[in-house]
C-alpha cells in the first residue's frame, strides 16, 4: 500500500472501502431517537461531526440518494481520495468530485453506518450533505411543525396501502407523494434541498387554472451548474401535498420530468419514509 499526500488530501491507491454498492443498514432503535431540525431561510439543517471532530451544519436532503461533504470540509479533516466519484445533479449532470469515507460520522450524536461520501466543490451555508438512505433499515419521522426528524423502532406495523413508491431508480430513488388541486394529480418528488415551494414540469401548464399566468422569471440551476428556463405563476384553487394545504399557491415551472416539492412547502408537512423499501406516507395526527 502507497500513500500520496496530495495538497490537504491523503490519495490512497487500495481498495476502496466505502465505495461498494452494499448499504450498511442502519438498527432500529429500541426507542425513538430524535434529530432536531434546524430551519434557515433556505435549508433544513441537522449537525454533523466526524470523530472528535468541531460539528459542522449538514443539509438534510431527501432528493440526495448518497451523502456530500464540501472541498473545505474535506481538506479540513484530511478525508482520503478514492478516485473519482459517479454523482450526477437533479438534472441528471456529472457532478465533479471524488469518492471518500467518513469516519465515524455521527449526527447530534447518531451514529451513521453508511459512511461512503461525494467531495463536491460547492459554497453554501452547509458544509455536508446527509441522505436519507444513510438509514435505511429504519423508518423515518419527518415532522416539520416540530422541527425534528425521528427514527422509529420496529413494531411490525405494515405501510399504508397508499404509501407513495419512490421516485427514480434502485439506489438513486427519492420520497414521493402526491400533489393534488383540483381534477389534477401529480406523483412529486419531495426536495427539502430545493428553495422553490412548487416546481412543476413544463409540459403540465395547460392543466391548471390560473390567479396569474406562468411569465418567464429566470433560471433553475443545479448542482453541476447546468440550469433550466423557469417560469412563475399563481394557481387558482387549494393544493394538497401531503398534510400541507395551500390556497392559490405560487408556482414554478420548468423542463422538468417529476414535480418537485421543495422547502418552504416540506417545512409544513409530516410523513414517514422507509428508505430501505423506497416508501413514504403521511404522517397519522
Amino acid at each position: 500500500m502507497s500513500l500520496l499526500i496530495a495538497g490537504a488530501f491523503l490519495t490512497l491507491v487500495a481498495d476502496r472501502p466505502c465505495a461498494a454498492s452494499h448499504l450498511p443498514l442502519f438498527e432500529p432503535p429500541a426507542e425513538v431517537l430524535h434529530i432536531p431540525l434546524f430551519f434557515s431561510d433556505r435549508r433544513i439543517l441537522v449537525s454533523g461531526r466526524l470523530g472528535d471532530g468541531v460539528r459542522f451544519p449538514t443539509l438534510f436532503d431527501t432528493a440526495s440518494s448518497g451523502n456530500l461533504v464540501s472541498m473545505r470540509l474535506a481538506r479540513r479533516e484530511g478525508l482520503i481520495d478514492y478516485g473519482a466519484s459517479k454523482s450526477v445533479d437533479g438534472g441528471g449532470n456529472p457532478v465533479p468530485g471524488f469518492d471518500t469515507c467518513l469516519p465515524d460520522f455521527t449526527v447530534d450524536g447518531v451514529a451513521i453506518p453508511f459512511k461512503r461520501a461525494t467531495v463536491l466543490d460547492y459554497d453554501r451555508e452547509n458544509e455536508a450533505i446527509l441522505s436519507p438512505m444513510s438509514f435505511a433499515g429504519a423508518r423515518l419521522l419527518f415532522d416539520g411543525p416540530a422541527s425534528r426528524l425521528t427514527i422509529l423502532p420496529d413494531d411490525g406495523t405494515p405501510p399504508p396501502s397508499d404509501a407513495a413508491e419512490w421516485e427514480g431508480e434502485e439506489g438513486d430513488a427519492h420520497p414521493a407523494t402526491m400533489l393534488e388541486i383540483g381534477d389534477v394529480r401529480l406523483k412529486s418528488t419531495l426536495d427539502t434541498g430545493s428553495d422553490t415551494a412548487v416546481i412543476l414540469p413544463l409540459r403540465e401548464v395547460s392543466r391548471f387554472d390560473y390567479v396569474t399566468p406562468p411569465e418567464r422569471a429566470g433560471w433553475i440551476r443545479f448542482a453541476a451548474d447546468h440550469r433550466l428556463a423557469a417560469y412563475d405563476a399563481k394557481l387558482k384553487g387549494t393544493m394538497r401535498v401531503g398534510g400541507a394545504l395551500l390556497v392559490d399557491p405560487d408556482v414554478t415551472f420548468a423542463d422538468i420530468d417529476v414535480p418537485l416539492i421543495g422547502f418552504p412547502v416540506m417545512r409544513q408537512m409530516r410523513f414517514i419514509m422507509d428508505p430501505e423499501a423506497r416508501l413514504s406516507w403521511p404522517a397519522p395526527e
